[in-house]
């Protein structure tokens, strides 16, 4: 969607969350400014959790065999893959073009068929028990955990664990089951159990191999978002650190726009900080920002200018005119009318437009569709010069005002300025 946006910006924050936000005008969108937001430690949460990602892995067992076979077929008639892990999209999407469709199954059939391929003599007798091994192997006299149809016995005792490139068969605990077979988060080519159990937990070099909390996974590779060596999880059983929402997350690295030390999201929840668009941003954060990145509030009511129009009254009372928007710009008509925006010839607090009359602004006319778009990057590149945060000298109705302006010198025809909103009071 970013590349049929007409505007988009795309951040990389201090916790590991990756934020797109886009304007869009097409389908399947309406008009409107959209977000989308991947979690602090996406990759460890998520990706490492397949510990031997291979191309055509899709059920991420670490084979690609006949079982990934279903997998691949739901991914590839799935109306809607964005709900599916990225992972298996990504083990799936065999030629890399962004998407599983029609032209990866060749590739998918070619990785089944290569890793079927190897050739097995089945009477090898590698432990020298009498037995064949692929007998052993069934009949669970033997393991085979990396399924090369060799004992794991064997794939140890031929090992060299001077080698670097035979750390995976190495056994470096003497349990029987290579290296390559057992846990290894931190892909150090040591099992986390043999890096736990070899490990001093005073000392403040060693804190990665820690395992604090008894889970059998050094700390280092479990979510940490403050950094301070100590399992995230950890932190919030012991009561270490606050997390209100109940979301894994411990407040001090939850979003807090406002700065009052409580997460927006529980913020909202509490009834802290009002929410009255339903954006999951406290509305005094929204109105730090001018559109498309924030909200106005022409009227200097402390009050997104959307949340007045989607809450107001009667439009035949005289004393809700205030609060109207007759012509669905998303800004209270009175704020339209001082902008210049609309015009109000007959005084009444009503837009000329919506009863018969000339519109104030109508906007410039492009016979190039390229021009009307340098002219919007110009104003959206303006838009991002203006400093206007919290103890600006400006007013709302100043800032929009200056917003119309800028956009009548551009030639830019007049838009909605917001996004719809969410009413209240169940209406």
């Amino acid at each position: 969607w970013l590349g049929r946006s007409g505007q988009h910006t795309v951040v990389f924050g201090e916790q590991l969350q990756v934020v797109a936000t886009w304007t869009q005008s097409d389908d399947p969108f309406p008009e409107g400014t959209y977000s989308t937001l991947l979690p602090p430690n996406y990759w460890e949460s998520t990706v490492s959790s397949w510990p031997c990602y291979q191309p055509g892995d899709v059920n991420g067992d670490c084979h690609v065999n006949g079982l990934d076979i279903q997998w691949f077929i739901e991914l590839l008639l799935a109306d809607d893959q964005k709900c599916r892990p990225l992972i298996a999209i990504s083990a799936a999407d065999l030629d890399s073009d962004g998407d599983v469709d029609v032209d990866d199954i060749p590739p998918f059939v070619g990785a089944l068929l290569t890793a079927g391929s190897r050739e097995v003599d089945w009477l090898q007798d590698c432990n020298r028990n009498g037995i064949p091994d692929v007998n052993d192997i069934a009949n669970a006299s033997s393991q085979d955990c990396d399924h090369n149809f060799i004992p794991d016995e064997c794939d140890i005792g031929a090992c060299d664990p001077n080698d670097p490139n035979q750390v995976w068969c190495r056994d470096v605990n003497s349990n029987g089951v290579p290296d390559g077979c057992e846990p290894d988060c931190n892909k150090n080519g040591i099992p986390d159990a043999w890096d736990i159990a070899n490990c001093d937990p005073n000392d403040p070099n060693q804190v990665w191999c820690r395992d604090i909390n008894s889970n059998d996974i050094p700390d280092g590779c479990e979510v940490d978002c403050n950094k301070n060596g100590i399992p995230d999880s950890w932190e919030i059983a012991q009561n270490l650190v606050d997390d209100c929402n109940a979301n894994g997350v411990p407040d001090e690295c939850e979003r807090d726009c406002n700065d009052n030390g409580i997460p927006d999201a529980c913020d909202i929840a509490n009834q802290t900080s009002e929410d009255c668009n339903g954006n999951l941003v406290p509305d005094e954060c929204d109105l730090l920002f001018a559109p498309p990145r924030g909200s106005l509030d022409c009227n200097d009511n402390g009050i997104p200018d959307e949340c007045d129009i989607a809450n107001c009254g009667d439009p035949n009372d005289p004393n809700e005119l205030w609060c109207q928007d007759c012509n669905g710009n998303g800004v209270p008509d009175a704020c339209d009318i001082a902008a210049n925006v609309s015009l109000d010839e007959n005084e009444n607090g009503i837009p000329d437009e919506c009863e018969g009359g000339q519109r104030g602004w109508l906007g410039g006319e492009f016979e190039d569709p390229a021009e009307v778009m340098e002219a919007w990057a110009e104003y959206f590149d303006w838009l991002a010069r203006q400093q206007w945060l919290a103890g600006s000298e400006l007013s709302g109705s100043e800032r929009f005002g200056l917003m119309a302006k800028k956009m009548q010198q551009l030639g830019l025809p007049a838009r909605s300025w917001t996004m719809p909103v969410r009413r209240t009071g169940g209406q």
